[in-house]
C-alpha cells in the first residue's frame, strides 16, 4: 500500500484535535469521527461530552457504542442513563443542525461486547431477522442515518468459524434492507494479519459496504511486555518475522481491498488514534 494516497481518514475520540479547515473544503475525502460515549465519565481535562464535539470537522460522526440482547438478539443501549435519559444520542444527532451536510451514525458492538452473541446472531436467518429490524427501528426512533458494525471480531474471541461467511450474509442482507431507506451501512475492520484471514471475506464485504473503517493501531501495547510504537508506519530492523506485519504497510485488510477485483478502494478509511 506504500504509495497510496487514502481517501478517508477515520479519527478516534479526541475531535478537536483534527486541524483540516473544516469540511467545507472542496475535497472528496472523508473525516470520519468516532465518539466514545464513556468518555463524558472521565475525570478532569480527559472528560468529552457531546457539545464539545466541532461538527464542521467531519463528513461523519458515529456514536459508539450500542449493544445487543444475547437472546432476542435485538439492539439495546448499553448506557441506558446517559444514552437515552440524558439525550446523549438525540444530542449527538443534534450536530447535524451546525453542519447540514454532516452524517450520523451509530456503531453497534465494541470489544467489551465480544463476539459469542454476534456470532449466534449471524449464524442464524430468524436471528439475522430480529437484529435487522431492531436496527431499522433503532435509526428511525433516533433519526440516524446510517449503523457501523463493530463486531469485533468474527471467528474470534468466542466466535466460530463459519462467521468469515455468517457476516457477508449478514452486510448483504442489511444492505438490502437500508436501500429502502438510503441508509450509510459501515463497518470497523480489524488490521491484524491472523484476525483479517478468519474473519473477512473482504471482496464480498467491499462490494456491500460504504466505508470499510480499519483499525490501523493498537498493534503494540502494554501486552508486548516491551516498547513499541501503538501505529508504526513500518517495522523496525530489528523486529521478528511475526512483528514486521504489525505496522499500517502490512495491514493485511488494507491491501486486500485494494488489491480485490470490486475495486473499492475509494472506500477504505484508515482509523487514527487522538
Amino acid at each position: 500500500v506504500s504509495g497510496v494516497m487514502f481517501k478517508c481518514v477515520v479519527s478516534l475520540l479526541a475531535l478537536s484535535a483534527l486541524a483540516i479547515g473544516g469540511v467545507e473544503a472542496q475535497h472528496k475525502q472523508q473525516v470520519v469521527c468516532y465518539l466514545g460515549s464513556w468518555a463524558v465519565y472521565r475525570p478532569g481535562a480527559g472528560k468529552f461530552n457531546i457539545e464539545d464535539i466541532d461538527p464542521t470537522l467531519c463528513t461523519s460522526l458515529i456514536y459508539s457504542f450500542i449493544g445487543i440482547n444475547e437472546t432476542t438478539y435485538t439492539i439495546k443501549s448499553l448506557d441506558p442513563e446517559y444514552d437515552i435519559n440524558r439525550k446523549a444520542l438525540e444530542r449527538f444527532v443534534n450536530m447535524k443542525s451546525l453542519n447540514p451536510r454532516l452524517k450520523v451514525l451509530v456503531a453497534v458492538g465494541g470489544w467489551t461486547e465480544g463476539s459469542t452473541k454476534y456470532s449466534a446472531m449471524a449464524k442464524d436467518h430468524i436471528n439475522r431477522k430480529a437484529f435487522i429490524n431492531s436496527a431499522v427501528q433503532f435509526i428511525q426512533q433516533h433519526k440516524l442515518d446510517g449503523l457501523d458494525l463493530d463486531w469485533e471480531y468474527p471467528a474470534n474471541r468466542g466466535g466460530e468459524p463459519e462467521d468469515k461467511e455468517n457476516f457477508v450474509e449478514l452486510v448483504k442482507e442489511l444492505r438490502k434492507e437500508f436501500n429502502k431507506y438510503g441508509w450509510m451501512l459501515t463497518a470497523a475492520m480489524a488490521a491484524g494479519k491472523s484476525t483479517v484471514e478468519t474473519a473477512y471475506d473482504i471482496d464480498d464485504l467491499a462490494e456491500e459496504l460504504d466505508f470499510i473503517h480499519i483499525m490501523a493501531y493498537d498493534y503494540h501495547g502494554k501486552w508486548d511486555g516491551k516498547t513499541g510504537h501503538n501505529a508504526p508506519l513500518y517495522p523496525r530492523e530489528d523486529e521478528s518475522d511475526d512483528e514486521k506485519v504489525l505496522n499500517v504497510v502490512s495491514n493485511q485488510a488494507i491491501d486486500r481491498t485494494f488489491n480485490s477485483p470490486v475495486g473499492r478502494e475509494e472506500a477504505i478509511c484508515m482509523g487514527i488514534l487522538h
